[in-house]
């Protein structure tokens, strides 16, 4: 640790654990729990302590594993809830349950429903995405678990990590929901991915929900060519518009329940 912030509750006690701790996350935007236990020479139960209390005083926004410095939540949270991905956000957001856990992969409108969640939902979040992490750790009720892995530069998915770290770790929970989102479906109703490990993603989190939701935003082609699942893997599709008739079909025919962004049942 360089010699850096090394101290003893003994001597500082929870005033002074609580200086040393602002001071190194107003130095790293993040702290973990472990982390500071170390430093601090105490248990981990008595730093998750701190951070509930300094979350309270709104310095500080918990995270799985630690923290995180208010701003960097809040300068993250800019509006992207308008037009079409905001009525989609919100038909999906009607699709949630109260309570309970989802899965988020990556794109605008799953940003945008991270954002748009009410404050006072008791839900548990789990994403590959930091962005969307972020986004909803500042609700004061969610618990947000963001997914380890790989990240790379122009990899469809933008901020979200993948990789088999990433599905090791899907894998092992459970979830009540699984939003997926595309922009449009194949000809015949494939839900494409750009890469093989995105595609593999996407099977690891059909595999450990309840319930599937599809988003079709319907922003463009979909830029991606590996089959990650079909349309009636899933039991609710959200879209700005209507599928094409055959699909329409195929998904009325498969029982899946089809929900417009306007609030309309297709």
């Amino acid at each position: 640790m360089g010699g850096e912030l090394v101290m003893s509750s003994r001597t500082t006690g929870t005033a002074g654990r609580h200086d040393a701790i602002l001071a190194l996350l107003a130095r790293q935007q993040r702290v973990h729990v472990s982390d500071l236990a170390t430093r601090l020479d105490v248990s981990e139960e008595t730093i998750r302590r701190d951070l509930v209390a300094l979350e309270a005083s709104g310095n500080a926004v918990r995270v799985h594993g630690g923290a995180i410095v208010p701003t960097a939540a809040v300068e993250a949270a800019q509006s992207r809830v308008t037009g079409a991905r905001g009525d989609i956000a919100e038909a999906v957001i009607a699709l949630m349950p109260t309570k309970g856990s989802v899965f988020f992969g990556s794109g605008d409108v799953s940003r945008a429903i991270a954002e748009a969640l009410p404050d006072d939902a008791e839900r548990t979040i789990i994403t590959p995405s930091v962005e969307i992490a972020l986004l909803a750790a500042v609700k004061p009720f969610t618990v947000v678990y963001n997914l380890g892995g790989a990240v790379r530069a122009g990899v469809a998915g933008g901020d979200a990590q993948f990789g088999p770290w990433t599905d090791e770790q899907l894998q092992s929970v459970r979830v009540d929901v699984a939003v997926i989102e595309v922009s449009a479906l194949g000809s015949d109703g494939e839900v494409l991915s750009g890469t093989p490990q995105l595609a593999e993603q996407v099977r690891c989190a059909l595999a450990i929900a309840e319930r599937r939701v599809l988003v079709v935003t319907g922003a463009g082609d979909e830029a991606g060519s590996m089959v990650a699942a079909g349309l009636l893997d899933f039991d609710d599709v959200v879209a700005a518009d209507p599928l094409p008739r055959a699909l329409a079909s195929r998904a009325a025919e498969g029982g899946l329940r089809m929900v417009l962004a306007d609030g309309g049942r297709g």
